[in-house]
């Protein structure tokens, strides 16, 4: 977040500098809202990470963000690539005693895609488009673990899988530009993976231990972000 705000300060310092035929554009942007459609999750980034860390990790939307460049072909059209980072570990699983359920998530994933932009008026427009994904990071999946009135410490049963995965996604949402140098925009971003890395460790979780579901392979964002066009 703090460089968010060392952006928009940058950009307001800089009024005068016109980008009305801008093709390029950096964005910073948050995964607000994740849903992997598991008992997990979902997912609402509005909480600290941890409040006993140092203040870097304090700030709220630290579990999901993403680093994205933008470049326009023609007036409709455009080419992204993008990092994104995703953490979370689940409290809830061991407060409901879920068993056969996701831990933990941390992964980077690597997004190219192709966007078309529709222009509602001079300052909206409607964004669309699609790509594709590569995963990497790990996952912990806890099977068993005694009842927290039983222990303080309990002896928890957990594998964990490294990600390696390939995937496609489809994105859609809004994009207002008050000024032509800066845009702010929302979107809804749904990435399903087709390849999935650690086969020996998947039949390991699905058949030994009888998490059927496992992996989950779908991943849906609800995310905003502010771009600076140059």
């Amino acid at each position: 977040m703090r460089a968010l705000v060392m952006l928009l300060l940058l950009g307001l310092a800089c009024p005068n500098i016109s980008f009305s035929q801008a093709s390029n554009r950096i964005s910073i942007q948050t995964g607000l809202f994740h849903t992997f459609f598991d008992k997990s999750s979902p997912f609402l980034n509005l909480e600290n990470r941890d409040k006993s860390k140092i203040p870097y990790q304090k700030n709220f939307f630290f579990n999901s963000y993403e680093l994205q460049y933008q470049r326009k072909i023609g007036e409709l059209n455009a080419i992204s690539v993008e990092g994104s980072y995703y953490f979370n570990t689940y409290a809830k699983v061991y407060g409901q005693d879920f068993k056969e359920a996701y831990y933990a998530r941390g992964y980077y994933t690597i997004n190219a895609s192709f966007i078309r932009c529709l222009k509602i008026n001079d300052r909206f427009n409607y964004r669309y488009g699609g790509g594709v994904n590569y995963r990497l990071g790990h996952e912990d999946v806890v099977f068993n673990y005694p009842s927290l009135e039983k222990s303080q410490n309990p002896n928890v049963f957990m594998e964990s899988r490294k990600v390696r995965d390939f995937g496609i996604n489809a994105r859609s949402g809004l994009e207002y530009s008050p000024l032509d140098w800066l845009s702010l925009y929302s979107e809804l971003d749904f990435i399903g993976f087709v390849y999935v890395h650690d086969k020996k460790q998947i039949k390991l979780i699905k058949d030994d231990y009888g998490f059927n579901g496992y992996p989950v392979r779908f991943d849906l964002s609800w995310r905003f972000g502010v771009g600076f066009n140059f």
